[in-house]
């Protein structure tokens, strides 16, 4: 259920193409859903962890890093409006790429956040 999401939000914007290559894919399960993180970027550039607004890069590194440390370490999937800063979204990737090392595990994934139907 959470692949098919996760599958629906891999186009990235054409405006802001993706310079580390995230994970489309997740670990195999079997009736256990994994753990996971959602960062997003809305379309004035500001950053929300799991729906929280995050003040600055500076938090939301320390949120990456300790998520780095958990064992099992969660899934954190980036999404963004369609809208969102190209910079943001540049910086965001850096941070989870030093973090989570991205481009050498599963532990990331990035889309777009689905359009609104209300």
């Amino acid at each position: 259920m959470i692949s098919v999401a996760v599958a629906m939000w891999l186009q990235t914007s054409a405006a802001c193409p993706a310079t580390h290559p995230f994970g489309p894919s997740r670990p195999a399960t079997r009736g256990i859903e994994p753990l996971e993180n959602r960062i997003q970027i809305d379309r004035t550039g500001a950053r929300w962890w799991n729906g929280r607004r995050v003040a600055d890069d500076r938090t939301l590194d320390s949120y990456l890093a300790t998520t780095a440390q958990l064992n099992p370490q969660p899934v954190t999937i980036l999404t963004f409006a369609r809208a969102a800063p190209c910079d943001a979204i540049t910086r965001v990737r850096a941070l989870m790429e030093r973090r989570l090392a991205c481009s050498q595990t599963n532990a990331c994934a990035i889309g777009r956040a689905p359009k609104r139907r209300d």
